[in-house]
């Protein structure tokens, strides 16, 4: 059987367990398949394929694929996550937590090194011209959904002011190509108009994040779903909203008091909530 058991993509797995200090997989590397099942929970060995013949996969790989993630801790619930502070409250189990935030936190870096240079280069650029022109900014739309968890890569750079600053940016940035400022947008849904626009409220909320060496300032999480969720562009427009609003979801903890109120103010109500509902979220 073991010429067709693939062997794992990645040694560190969902809870920081790593397969390269194991005995069972070491056994395995020399053909013996035994110990592959834990006799006492029948859990196999969670790199195995779903169609092993023996055992069942362990709730934190349930968890951890159904949600698309590498490891429990990119999820937004971690904290609160009762079934994970059991498990790592075992002997010596804080040793697996410990290596899986250094894994979490290392796919963080590898996500930002793979945003293309030219895309960084803009980020930095903007951040300059908008400061010495003193016009309040945030990153908003795809890019934002990135920095928030999407698994899409930055292809444009979309810019959120305030409209009395919007021709103040625009002539800051001018000659910049690929980059798309707005204030106050009007969007049309099947079910209505919604607005969408920069408050004092937002910036009070807004976010930064680094970008390798480049600082970046971030449209709230909240403020994102909801813009997302009003457009509901699938792949016939050459978007993912859904699928963004996913990822952000999964690793990011909202505020949802701020969320319903924005939700409110965008005049959004009967657009989004039935999709928020679909999606778990009320």
């Amino acid at each position: 059987m073991r010429d067709v058991v693939p062997h794992p993509e990645r040694l560190v797995r969902f809870c920081g367990a790593d397969c390269s200090s194991c005995e069972t997989y070491k056994r395995f590397l020399k053909g013996d398949e035994s110990g592959l099942v834990n006799f006492e929970t029948n859990y196999r060995c969670c790199w195995l394929p779903k169609d092993y013949p023996r055992g069942k996969d362990c709730e934190i790989r349930t968890c951890c694929e159904e949600k698309g993630l590498l490891f429990c801790g990119e999820c937004n619930q971690f904290e609160e996550c009762i079934r994970m502070r059991n498990f790592y409250s075992k002997l010596g189990y804080d040793e697996l937590k410990k290596r899986m935030i250094k894994e979490v936190k290392r796919e963080f870096i590898k996500r930002n090194e793979e945003v293309d240079q030219n895309i960084r280069d803009k980020l930095f650029i903007i951040g300059n011209r908008l400061a010495k022109a003193n016009v309040i900014w945030v990153l908003f739309a795809g890019a934002a959904a990135f920095f928030y968890g999407s698994n899409r890569m930055v292809t444009d750079v979309d810019i959120l002011v305030k409209s009395e600053d919007l021709e103040k940016a625009k002539a800051a940035l001018r000659n910049l190509e690929g980059v798309d400022i707005v204030a106050d947008l009007t969007l049309k849904t099947s079910l209505g108009v919604c607005r969408f626009f920069m408050d004092d409220e937002m910036i009070s909320k807004m976010r930064w994040k680094e970008l390798v060496d480049v600082k970046v300032s971030l449209i709230p999480v909240e403020d994102n779903i909801i813009f997302k969720a009003v457009l509901q562009r699938g792949e016939a427009e050459g978007k993912h909203d859904i699928d963004d609003i996913k990822g952000m979801l999964r690793h990011e903890k909202l505020n949802i008091a701020y969320l319903t109120k924005r939700i409110q103010k965008y005049q959004a109500a009967k657009r989004v909530y039935p999709l928020l509902k679909e999606l778990g979220l009320f």
